[in-house]
């Protein structure tokens, strides 16, 4: 069978392993066995299959590692080896794949860090690697793959901020690293990811303020449930920006005039206090908007009738200031005005009642920084140390 140019048996109900003397068919451009229930590990052989462009196996059940030698394989431009029960890690030898194009793994189980010689696949476009359990830092080489257009790797454990030259990346449409553990600011370098449709990094732990940004394909951004503070920047740099998710969030002062234009809205659960009513009113011109707005941005009473409207926020969504300096706090909304008073006040007393709340964060204050420390026993606001109520 020397002279067999290809492998396609999809959509049938194979079951089985696949034989080792697979990689005795040296000749083989393309293998497709995806929506089949093959078992057990990936033959060490399949690194023999030299001259093989295209490799299609998703769907399966197949264990154990990724062979070590796949990067043998330089011939491949499409590798899909999703939704399987593989164990172990990603071998560094994927990076002598270098025609590679599309490199899917999701749903595969993997652990341990993405390898740091990304820089060796030059042709890599489409990059998935989601719904995994991949740790680690994003590696600083994934800053130099020069025709990245998707790198998709949500729900993974991954932690440490983003590279400081993630800019570079400036073919990059879709990047969506949401679900993980990240942290520290969004770098300045974002604004150089000037093909941008998606930017998608919502469900991490990504603090400091939001760099105004410009991103003149961007459409959808989504960072809400992270730590950012500050202000809403200026986005009038986004020309095209439909929606927008900044919920969840630790956002202080007024609802800019831009979001006016924006389609679909979410800021529910942060900090913002204020706006200019005729702003909004004049300004907001949203007749199929979807914007989401609730009580736990601490508005100020009364509401302006479009929040109400338009908004999904109720008459009674608001709060009237100034705030009292002590508190006894029964929920997440208390814990929050606390909060809100203790940056326009030197001293303000929380007494907590038993529950879960946030820990290791820094705000702003009029007076000195915030820091809030969650512990068993002790908040400490600023200069104050004030004992919880167990």
């Amino acid at each position: 069978m020397k002279f067999m140019y290809g492998i396609r048996v999809s959509d049938n109900q194979l079951s089985g392993q696949l034989p080792e003397c697979i990689g005795q068919l040296v000749n083989v451009e393309f293998i497709e066995l995806d929506n089949n229930r093959f078992s057990g590990h990936l033959p060490q052989s399949l690194g023999n299959m030299v001259k093989c462009r295209y490799i299609h196996l998703p769907g399966h059940c197949f264990s154990g590692p990724i062979p070590r030698n796949i990067g043998q394989m330089t011939q491949v431009t499409t590798l899909n080896l999703g939704d399987q029960d593989f164990n172990g890690t990603i071998p560094d030898s994927i990076c002598d794949m270098v025609s590679l194009v599309d490199l899917n793994i999701v749903n595969s189980r993997l652990t341990g860090p993405i390898p740091d010689c990304l820089e060796k696949l030059v042709n890599l476009q489409y990059m998935y690697l989601s719904n995994n359990q991949l740790t680690g830092p994003l590696p600083a080489s994934i800053s130099k793959l020069p025709k990245i257009v998707n790198l998709i790797l949500w729900y993974n454990r991954l932690t440490g901020p983003l590279p400081a030259d993630i800019g570079l990346l400036t073919t990059l449409r879709d990047f969506q690293i949401n679900g993980n553990q990240m942290s520290g600011s969004i770098p300045a370098s974002i604004n150089n990811l000037t093909s941008v449709e998606q930017l998608i990094m919502l469900d991490n732990q990504f603090s400091g303020s939001l760099p105004a940004l410009s991103l003149p394909q961007v459409r959808l951004i989504r960072l809400g449930n992270n730590s950012l503070t500050g202000q809403i920047p200026d986005l009038t740099g986004c020309p095209k920006l439909t929606a927008i998710e900044l919920n969840d969030n630790l956002l202080t002062g007024s609802i800019p005039k831009w979001m006016g234009r924006i389609e679909r809205v979410n800021t529910n659960n942060t900090f913002i206090s204020q706006f200019d009513v005729v702003d909004i009113e004049t300004n907001w011109t949203l007749p199929d908007a979807k914007c989401i707005m609730g009580p736990a941005n601490l508005f100020p009473c009364p509401l302006p009738e479009i929040l109400i409207t338009t908004c999904n926020c109720k008459p009674t969504d608001c709060i009237s200031f100034p705030l009292p300096t002590q508190y006894l706090t029964t929920d997440m909304i208390d814990y929050k005005l606390a909060r809100l008073a203790a940056m326009n006040a030197s001293v303000v007393t929380i007494t907590l009642a038993p529950g879960r709340y946030p820990g290791g964060l820094i705000y702003s204050s009029l007076n000195t920084d915030l820091t809030v420390i969650a512990d068993v026993n002790t908040i400490v606001l600023g200069r104050s140390r004030l004992t919880s109520s167990r």
